[in-house]
């Protein structure tokens, strides 16, 4: 499921990864980073250093993020991202704004072609 890590630059690409999901995390709940350090009982500056990619994250808050959204361990550290959003229910809303998007663009398309067509 996930790659280990083998000399520290996979170490570092592995803790900067979860900086990046703890932020995607916060975000899907729409959360200020004041709300989530409630929350999850992480001090704000602390967040901010671990969203930014500035410091490593620790297994104690990695629990802590764990049980405050009743998220699996293993999907939190290893999942993949479509994983993660599927979790919390908006991989969904994304395929479908997806479509949405697709099928205003085909109209366009038509569209203009029927205009180009009448001219």
């Amino acid at each position: 499921m996930g790659k280990e890590c083998e000399n520290f630059s996979d170490i570092e690409y592995f803790t900067n990864r979860l900086g990046k999901r703890i932020k995607v995390i916060r975000e899907i709940h729409g959360m200020s980073k004041v709300e989530f350090s409630k929350k999850t009982g992480i001090s704000g500056p602390y967040l901010s250093q671990i969203e930014n990619e500035n410091r490593n994250i620790g297994l104690k808050f990695i629990l802590l993020i764990s049980r405050a959204f009743d998220l699996p361990i293993e999907l939190f550290i290893y999942g993949d991202d479509d994983s993660l959003l599927d979790h919390f229910g908006v991989l969904e809303q994304f395929s479908a704004e997806a479509e949405i998007k697709e099928l205003e663009e085909r109209i366009m398309e038509l569209k203009n072609a029927r205009l180009q067509s009448d001219a």
